[in-house]
């Protein structure tokens, strides 16, 4: 077995890459064997190479291109530590990527001895759960499970629905208007108007809007379908 660490990196900024290459030439527990500037290249790079770290991108060509490559990573290479590379710290990119397999990550911002101590610790099986990874972790959980509890608690109300108020609700949460509704289903916009009053009183919300906001915010209609 090799004395040196074999890291590859994968991070849509070239410059990000080799700056990580270059400053790791200087640690000798170190060798960086592979580049990649894509989700794609950083897939092609894994069949081709044996890392023992990937530290990657969570974010690049698109919104969850890094996230979304984890299960691929691993099953390529079962043993690989999969750090995640950020300069967010939105948590529900960093519990989406913990989700799919990741087992740390580091803050771009970091030092390049904080980041090397994450790497070290992660291939020695030594990694812990940071204090703010707990944090972020226990805050995303609960915020789950509240999410959870308040689908739950939507759908309940709207089971009372009548087809004709549920396909009203629908069409509003996908962004019609009553007018629009009024002139495709061809009844009087009072008409749409008044079913509109029924379904607030049904679930207890004050407006329409606020019905939708809630409604969106958990992803309703899209959790359904």
């Amino acid at each position: 077995m090799s004395d040196k660490i074999k890291i590859a990196i994968c991070d849509d900024a070239k410059y990000i890459c080799d700056g990580f290459r270059e400053e790791f030439s200087d640690f000798d527990n170190f060798e960086v064997i592979g580049c990649a500037y894509s989700a794609g290249e950083c897939v092609e790079m894994m069949e081709h190479t044996e890392p023992d770290v990937l530290l990657l991108d969570i974010r690049m060509e698109t919104e969850y291109a890094g996230i979304n490559i984890i299960p691929k990573v691993k099953e390529i290479h079962p043993n690989i530590k999969i750090i995640m590379l950020t300069s967010y710290t939105d948590d529900d990119y960093i519990f989406a990527a913990f989700a799919n397999g990741a087992d740390d990550y580091c803050e771009k911002t970091m030092s390049l001895d904080e980041i090397a101590d994450i790497i070290v610790a992660s291939y020695n099986n030594n990694g812990t759960l940071r204090p703010q990874i707990a944090q972020k972790m226990v805050k995303k959980t609960l915020e789950v499970q509240r999410n959870q509890a308040s689908l739950l608690f939507l759908y309940n109300k709207l089971s009372q629905l009548t087809t004709g108020e549920f396909e009203l609700l629908r069409e509003l949460y996908y962004g019609s208007s009553y007018k629009k509704i009024s002139e495709e289903k061809f009844i009087e916009i009072e008409s749409v108007r008044r079913m509109a009053s029924r379904i607030l009183k049904r679930v207890d919300v004050k407006n329409m809007k606020e019905l939708i906001a809630q409604l969106r915010e958990l992803k309703f209609f899209e959790f359904i379908e």
